[in-house]
């Protein structure tokens, strides 16, 4: 990862391909979890996404 504390889509593209086998894309999950719209995810978006849907890990 890039060491920016955020999640950008390069980070989660190699997280998904390595957790959900591409049954989701990185822009699924921004667009779901993205709670600024920044197109990232920060730590407070990435707590969360996972508070709310704890399957994904």
């Amino acid at each position: 990862f890039n060491n920016d504390d955020f999640i950008c889509k390069s980070d989660l593209e190699k997280t998904l391909n390595k957790l959900t086998r591409n049954e989701l894309t990185e822009d699924e999950v921004i667009d779901e979890a993205d709670l600024d719209n920044d197109g990232r995810l920060s730590l407070e978006d990435f707590q969360h996404m996972i508070v709310r849907a704890p399957d994904f890990l």
